[in-house]
């Protein structure tokens, strides 16, 4: 079993860092725009995108060859964040961590939860999610931090990277 603390320790810093005072509508477009552009220049692949705000969703968008089974993705990454309040990697991160499933018993559930990368909370300013940032068309490492950095960028923050290629995560 992979040691998970240091980037169980890293995710929980992005979290603290990528907090916002407000975020509209026309933010999700701006980020949205980030993501689609960063995933081409760096990846070179489509992938799909969505961002909610107080459970609407403001930005929605399958690039190129993306299809449903992203859409199918971003909504079950989401399920678990909702439950969790903290991104979809981390939930994966500390799942994996622990190796006692029966602590987590909601992570079992059949079609309503991935535990897999790729939906980061919008946390106001205390820590509280008001909205979502999904993506799904990657690995789950490069869509949590796809998502991670255009947040950062569109903040103008600096984060951590997990994607440093020293574990090697279920895709």
């Amino acid at each position: 079993m992979a040691d998970y603390s240091r980037y169980i320790e890293m995710v929980k810093r992005q979290e603290e860092i990528l907090r916002f005072a407000d975020f509209s509508q026309d933010d999700a477009l701006k980020l949205a725009l980030i993501i689609e552009r960063r995933t081409m220049e760096i990846y070179g692949r489509p992938v799909s995108v969505r961002v909610d705000i107080h459970d609407i969703t403001v930005f929605y968008h399958l690039m190129g060859r993306a299809s449903l089974s992203n859409d199918w993705w971003m909504k079950k990454k989401l399920n678990g964040v909702k439950r969790t309040g903290h991104c979809s990697f981390y939930n994966y991160l500390t799942i994996e961590a622990s190796e006692r499933f029966d602590e987590f018993p909601w992570a079992k559930s059949q079609g309503n939860i991935a535990l897999r990368g790729g939906c980061f909370p919008i946390y106001d300013l205390e820590g509280v999610p008001f909205g979502y940032v999904m993506t799904s068309g990657l690995t789950q490492v490069q869509d949590h931090q796809l998502v991670a950095d255009s947040l950062a960028e569109f903040s103008g923050k600096e984060i951590p990277n997990v994607d440093d290629k020293q574990v090697e995560f279920v895709p």
